[in-house]
Parts: structure tokens; C-alpha cells; sequence
């Protein structure tokens, strides 16, 4: 079976949007060029952040005032990675030092998610390479934002960390191709998934995103690579079981209405539309709300598209939270 990690960032609503009408409020954003937007579920900008450089990857602090980017890296495994300032509008590198000294090439980042306490940055570091998951792997990084101290987290060495899946409550890693869910403090595994097997026609699966703190979003699909989308099924992992259920019955949306997924955060997906019979694309990225309803959210151009945190966990089976 062929895994891969595709992460999405949990992102935090800019404080000049907070005071937006329920329904109305910031729900996604998404970055292009050097700007951050923030959008309503109507679909409608509440904020724009202009930034000093080009953002590829972006995450906002849990208290609001500070913003993390990581330059674009389309054809590498990641960017050169900023602390910006929402007050003062300062921008600073990050980390102060690299943390693979036995790296014998320059050191890139990837995939910031802030702790759930707003105290401490992860990341993904990286030695600067094109290539597969070994090639480009290294530790996970963390950075004390009180202290400015990173270190390497030296149980995640050899491990492929790639596209790591922060938990919701900032105490779990998800590393999908190490077959694992481990604890973020000292790597001690909590959830074991290599038992978990596809049942067939599916070939592959990979991870989408955290459903609470004990299910896995995940899509599996017929053909022979994950390159080739047609056949894609959309399932929900119980880690605790390894029992697959199919979104429709877990979350009320069927493979068609995620086809294209970009991004999920219960109970919201974001999707990316195809062009129709005349190669027109139109708004490209569409929010998906419960009920299979769908608002345009995000242009084409936008480098990542992700949605705000949602205050309907506590919906969530049981088995989930």
C-alpha cells in the first residue's frame, strides 16, 4: 500500500474580523502573492493582510497577534519560514539556528501549527532537497515563543515526519507513512494503524485531516496511483478500532460532494472545482457547508486555502472526540 501525508494548517481569524454577525464571520483563508485573505461562509473578504514577501504556507497564533509564513516552495519540500507581528509589522526569521547539523545542505521548513496554548510553534525541517519522503524527511522542529529556543524534538529522528498532522488539542502527532499516531512530547506511540487494511477494489489511501482527536480523514482510491484520480472514496478512521466508516454516514457528505478535497475542519470542506466540457474554471475553490451547499471562497491563483476553526466539534460522535 502507498501512503502520503498531506497536511492542512489550522488557521485563526485575524482580530479585525472577529466581530462579524454569526453566519457572517471569517470561516476561510487563503494566501496569494504576498496577502493574506479572510473570508466569510457567504463567501465575502472580511480581512487582507498585505505581507512584505511571498507567502506559500501561512498559521496564526491561538491569541491572534501573530502570524507564521513559510515562502513558496513548489518544487522542494519546503521555504524559508517568519515570525510576523500583527501590531508592529515586524518580520523575523526563524529559527535563529539550523537544527540538522549533519545536513550537508541548507535547511528548509514546513507545516507551522502553533500548540493549542498559543506557547510553542511545530514545524517540519527539512534538509534543502528534491526527492521522495527519505530523501526529504528530517525532525520536527520546535520553536518556544517565550524564549525564541529551538531545538530538533530528538524522537522524531529517522522518522519520516513529512506532512506531520498536528492533533486539535496539540498532543498528538499523526505521521501517516510511519503507520502511527505519536505522543508530541516524547514520541511514545499511542495509536498503531499498520494492522488497518483497505478493503478492495482500493489501492492507496492517503490522510486528509484530524476529525476531533481520534478519527482520521482519509481518501482511498482504485487505481493503480494515487496520481490518477478517478475511483477516489472519501472514508473516516477510527484510530482506536481501525474501523473505516464512509463520509456520507459519518459526515454527512458523499465522495462526490468532496471530490477535489483541499482542506477539511468539521463540519466544513473546502474543494477545488475542475474545468467544465469548455475548460472554463470560474471560482475555483468551494467552501462545502453541511448539506452539500457550496459558496466560492477562493480564486484559482491562491497558494493554500484553508478553513478557520469551527466551534462545532462537540457535534462529533463520541468515538471521535
Amino acid at each position: 500500500m502507498k501512503w502520503r501525508i498531506s497536511t492542512f494548517i489550522a488557521v485563526f481569524v485575524v482580530a479585525t474580523a472577529r466581530c462579524q454577525a454569526p453566519g457572517q464571520g471569517p470561516l476561510v483563508a487563503f494566501s496569494s502573492e504576498n496577502a493574506i485573505v479572510v473570508i466569510s461562509k457567504t463567501g465575502k473578504a472580511t480581512s487582507t493582510i498585505k505581507l512584505p514577501i511571498r507567502v506559500g504556507e501561512f498559521s496564526f497564533s491561538p491569541d491572534l497577534k501573530t502570524l507564521v509564513v513559510v515562502s513558496p516552495h513548489p518544487d522542494e519540500s519546503g521555504g524559508k519560514m517568519y515570525l510576523y507581528s500583527l501590531a508592529s509589522k515586524r518580520l523575523q526569521g526563524i529559527p535563529a539556528k539550523t537544527l540538522l547539523p549533519k545536513s550537508a545542505t541548507p535547511e528548509v521548513y514546513s507545516e507551522p501549527q502553533f500548540t493549542e496554548d498559543g506557547t510553542k510553534l511545530l514545524f517540519n525541517a527539512h534538509p534543502q532537497a528534491e526527492g521522495d519522503l527519505y530523501e526529504t524527511s528530517g525532525s520536527i522542529g520546535e520553536l518556544d515563543l517565550k524564549s525564541f529556543h529551538a531545538r530538533a524534538l530528538e524522537f522524531t529522528d529517522g522518522l519520516i515526519t513529512d506532512g506531520m498532522l498536528l492533533s486539535p488539542n496539540g498532543r498528538e502527532f499523526l505521521l501517516w507513512d510511519e503507520g502511527k499516531v505519536i505522543d508530541a512530547n516524547d514520541g511514545t506511540t499511542l495509536f498503531d494503524f499498520h494492522d488497518f487494511q483497505l478493503e478492495g477494489p482500493f489501492k492507496w489511501a492517503l490522510d486528509e485531516a484530524w476529525i476531533g482527536n481520534s478519527c482520521v480523514l482519509y481518501e482511498a482510491g482504485k487505481s493503480a496511483s494515487p496520481r490518477t484520480k478517478g475511483g477516489i472514496s472519501y472514508f473516516v478512521l477510527d484510530l482506536k478500532s481501525l474501523k473505516s466508516t464512509p463520509t456520507i454516514k459519518a459526515l454527512g457528505l458523499s465522495d462526490k460532494d468532496l471530490d477535489g478535497l483541499v482542506s477539511y475542519r468539521y463540519p466544513y470542506a473546502i474543494v477545488k472545482s475542475t474545468p467544465d466540457s469548455a475548460g472554463n474554471r470560474g471560482q475555483e475553490y468551494y467552501l462545502v457547508s453541511p448539506g452539500a451547499v457550496r459558496t466560492g471562497v477562493a480564486p484559482g491563483r491562491a497558494s493554500l486555502v484553508q478553513l478557520l476553526p469551527s466551534t462545532l466539534a462537540g457535534d462529533l460522535d463520541a468515538e471521535c472526540n
